[in-house]
């Protein structure tokens, strides 16, 4: 996908959202930290956005603006995750 490509949800989830609506969206993202899971949501341009207690707990994730590159070096770097 290119850069300037417009970011699109997959049609599932486009229906999700339409019939939710976006008021949804903070209770599903608390549903994900809470289920135990080490879950994370990159965006299109590969940074990280968003990224559950047991994703951060695994993967020592760090402050600040992080990419999965970033995430993947720091783990190797620190021989974590």
């Amino acid at each position: 996908m290119s850069k300037d490509a417009p970011t699109r949800l997959p049609t599932n989830a486009q229906r999700l959202a339409n019939r939710f609506g976006p008021a949804a969206l903070p209770a599903l993202l608390d549903g994900l930290a809470a289920n135990g899971m080490a879950i994370a949501i990159f965006d299109p341009e590969d940074r990280l956005v968003f990224y559950g207690p047991a994703f951060r707990d695994a993967f020592d994730v760090q402050d600040g603006l992080q990419t999965f590159e970033s995430v993947i070096r720091h783990c190797h770097s620190t021989m974590r995750g």
